[in-house]
């Protein structure tokens, strides 16, 4: 159970090695390295759950109550957040006492969302990332596609079918979609991309799902986004609109004890592709093995292979798969980076695994890195 001194830490490594770059938050950046010698303030994640006491907790518990309006809008603390504001400040020298004095002024209300929230970063944009994978099963099955996912929040992953994809030297997807989604290729490998992908069955699994109905935990997922980034609050807002019209099932539910019973809803004549992004995370490495056993062990009860789709960072994903760091490449893009691993089990208890690609963790740029599949650049 972390302390309050490694939640320091987390909050002095949490400013660099995650919120920095062109693609991070130089607000957090800023918050961190105070926050890092502020045992009162940091403090406040003492009262979260063990596995929830991370710097994106207290970070979107504040935002969320910045962009309810009101008061907490008022304070002078707003005016450093674009998400709230036009024409924010930069952070500069009075932007922690801001943010010391909102946290003191709204304790009680932080520390409601800080008991009972979870961190819940549902990002549309990683469809582009899984959309390649999605293709490959299709492909390769011949049939259309039955997804669930692990840690589903609002099911806006389950939807990739109902998205524009834009990868520059390729399009696929919806391409009259209201969301297009925009991703980078990094050379020398392009990824397999399918003009559409097929889903006739989906199902999410989450233990506090989201209602994409109810605007106070749709505001939930916009808060555990970044005040810099309203491009991604615009795509959560179209994201949410489609889903709004056809609203995924999200059953309430462990993503390892009660993913048996989903998995054997799934329709026998597709091929059942399960997801995970940014979900084993927050599981135990030995949750994560029992997750994947589940796995297994349904392909060999329903005699039907299964394909998982896992998006999360290398080292999550090597504590089940541990050669996935064989083959790497020497180089990798500066700053945040999650791994795209595909696993297929079989109904004989074998089990192929792949390391497909390393992308942002938002899905602004994808490296494709399984020569099998790709298309090499020029």
């Amino acid at each position: 159970m972390p302390s309050l001194s490694e939640i320091q830490d987390r909050f002095r490594r949490f400013g660099p090695d995650q919120a920095s770059g062109p693609f991070g938050s130089p607000l957090y950046v800023r918050l961190c390295a105070e926050l890092a010698d502020d045992p009162e303030t940091a403090g406040l994640l003492l009262e979260a759950a063990p596995v929830q006491r991370i710097p994106n907790l207290l970070f979107a518990a504040v935002h969320d109550l910045l962009l309810s309006g009101g008061e907490p809008a008022r304070h002078e603390l707003a005016r450093y957040y674009p998400s709230v504001v036009r024409d924010a400040r930069a952070p500069d020298d009075l932007t922690y006492e801001a943010f010391r004095a909102f946290c003191a002024a709204h304790r009680g209300e932080i520390l409601v969302s800080v008991r009972k929230r979870s961190t819940q970063t549902n990002e549309p944009r990683r469809a582009a990332v899984l959309f390649p994978a999605l293709g490959m099963i299709a492909a390769e099955s011949g049939k259309p596609l039955a997804l669930l996912e692990a840690g589903a929040a609002g099911g806006l992953l389950l939807q990739p079918d109902r998205y524009g994809y834009d990868y520059h030297s390729a399009r696929g997807g919806e391409l009259a979609s209201p969301l297009r989604l925009v991703c980078q290729l990094l050379p020398p490998l392009d990824p397999p991309i399918p003009p559409r992908v097929a889903i006739a069955w989906r199902v999410g699994i989450d233990l506090a799902p989201v209602d994409v109905n109810d605007a106070r935990e749709v505001r939930w997922l916009a808060a555990c986004l970044w005040p810099e980034h309203n491009e991604r609050g615009d795509d959560l807002r179209r994201a949410v609109a489609l889903a709004q019209e056809s609203p995924p099932r999200i059953v309430r539910g462990d993503l390892v004890d009660d993913l048996p019973a989903l998995i054997a809803e799934a329709p026998s004549e597709m091929a059942l592709v399960v997801v995970h992004a940014t979900a084993l995370l927050y599981l135990t490495a030995e949750r994560r093995h029992a997750f994947v056993e589940v796995l297994a062990r349904a392909a060999g009860r329903h005699q039907r292979p299964i394909w998982l789709i896992g998006f999360e960072a290398i080292q999550t994903l090597e504590a089940v798969h541990g050669e996935l760091r064989r083959g790497l490449p020497e180089e990798l893009p500066a700053g945040p980076t999650g791994a795209l691993a595909l696993t297929q089990f079989y109904p004989d208890g074998t089990r192929h695994h792949r390391l497909l690609a390393f992308a942002h963790p938002h899905g602004r740029w994808l490296l494709w890195l399984d020569a099998s599949s790709a298309v090499q650049v020029g």
